[in-house]
């Protein structure tokens, strides 16, 4: 292991692009939902995801795993960091706004700073822990504009633990990318994205598509698969290896921001009084988290 030394900016870099992957999820797939089902297109996404991956993996010579081990390992982040929770998210979104699952999946930096201090023994302070619960509570904010709180207490009650499951599971697939064996950043993800892909085709197989595919939803699934996941989830594991979960962490709130973004350039959106207060509540969230603990060494 290595310590970073000085100002890693490059890491910075890639955590706000990790941020635009993300936050152009809900973008490309309320397009892609016009004519699939929530399922299909989930399953659609990690195939073009997987589509992406392997062939850049070889490209780049970074061949796919060739101990049990290592395969052991795609199996788990294929499962609880690609299949389970995508699908499940979807599968809930049937049932519940997305403003809830957003909601929900703002404990995702919480939780994963819980899991950095149980499993990998990261010491986190005190003022950490109040930004990023300031920062939740922004995003809050924005996810009940009108402060209408009662649409997450009533209704969908297996639709929202269901999001809270994902949300656990990713938390938990970041903290084992942490302790998982060496292996180069294509060729992990490619091998995970490959199992999630073998998972997704009997959803696939037994999920419909609407009356009629469009062009743009085949196109917007694409680059959700290519872009949101494929480049995602591999800057994830790249961050999460040299710098640890933590640092990581404020990534929900950096992508709700480009989400947010998008949605006024391109959906219509408009832009609210619980809008501003909602991302300034999170911006001084950030600020405050920003303390130094939880940094890891390179692996």
């Amino acid at each position: 292991m290595k310590e970073i030394q000085g100002k890693d900016f490059f890491s910075y870099f890639c955590l706000i692009t990790l941020s635009v992957c993300l936050g152009s999820t809900f973008f490309l797939q309320s397009i892609a939902l016009q004519d699939m089902s929530p399922l299909f297109a989930g399953s659609l996404r990690l195939i073009f995801c997987a589509a992406a991956l392997v062939p850049a993996a070889l490209i780049a010579g970074q061949h796919l795993p060739r101990t049990k081990t290592l395969w052991a390992w795609a199996a788990f982040n294929g499962l609880v960091g690609f299949f389970l929770p995508f699908n499940l998210t979807l599968w809930a979104l049937q049932f519940i706004d997305t403003s809830i699952s957003a909601v929900i999946y703002s404990v995702i930096p919480l939780i994963v700073l819980g899991l950095s201090r149980l499993v990998l023994g990261v010491h986190i302070s005190v003022r950490k822990w109040m930004g990023l619960l300031l920062g939740t509570a922004g995003l809050v904010v924005l996810a009940l504009p009108g402060g209408d709180a009662g649409q997450f207490v009533n209704g969908g009650l297996l639709a929202k633990l269901v999001v809270m499951i994902s949300a656990v599971l990713l938390a938990m697939a970041s903290v084992a990318i942490r302790i998982m064996p060496p292996s180069p950043p294509l060729a992990a993800m490619a091998a995970a994205s490959l199992i999630a892909a073998v998972l997704s085709l009997p959803v696939l197989a037994v999920e419909s598509v609407g009356s009629e595919l469009q062009l743009q939803s085949f196109v917007a699934i694409a680059a959700a698969g290519v872009i949101s996941t494929a480049l995602g989830q591999t800057l994830r594991y790249f961050l999460v290896r040299r710098r640890g979960p933590v640092f990581m962490a404020p990534n929900a709130y950096l992508a709700a921001f480009v989400a947010t973004i998008l949605g006024i350039a391109f959906l219509g959106e408009p832009i609210t009084y619980t809008l501003i207060i909602g991302f300034t509540i999170i911006l001084i969230g950030l600020i405050i988290a920003q303390d130094g603990t939880g940094k890891m060494a390179q692996i």
